[in-house]
């Protein structure tokens, strides 16, 4: 076992590597209320192999959608197919919001609100 230890975790080659693996930060699904007016989003689905996914919605002003959470059948295995970004266009003005910026692991739910004038914002997070 310490060999093991000595071999794995005192080789400084081994550390780097090791530091590098982040856990993954995405959303399963996203709800989004349109604040100010009306707004068109788009959700951007992506899968294992880095393929995209869009989904478009028209949201009136205080309307709410939430984009749900889609998998992926891989064979013995079910994938879940991240939400990475959220873009579109509220009261005129275009917006683009990377989710994992909002993320601190793997979230259930992103609850996030769109504004003309003050783009993407936090409401909460599962």
């Amino acid at each position: 076992l310490i060999h093991f230890y000595k071999r794995y975790f005192c080789n400084p080659f081994r550390l780097h590597i090791i530091s590098k693996m982040l856990p993954p930060k995405f959303a399963k699904t996203v709800t989004v209320v349109a604040k100010d007016g009306p707004a068109k989003v788009t959700a951007k689905y992506i899968n294992n192999n880095q393929e995209e996914e869009e989904v478009t919605v028209d949201l009136s002003a205080e309307q709410s959608h939430t984009f749900p959470e889609k998998s992926e059948n891989m064979g013995t295995w079910t994938a879940i197919k991240k939400i990475g970004n959220i873009s579109g266009n509220a009261g005129g003005t275009a917006f683009s919001q990377d989710l994992e910026e909002h993320c601190e692991g793997v979230h259930q739910n992103v609850h996030l609100s769109v504004h003309a004038q003050n783009g993407v914002q936090l409401v909460g997070r599962t």
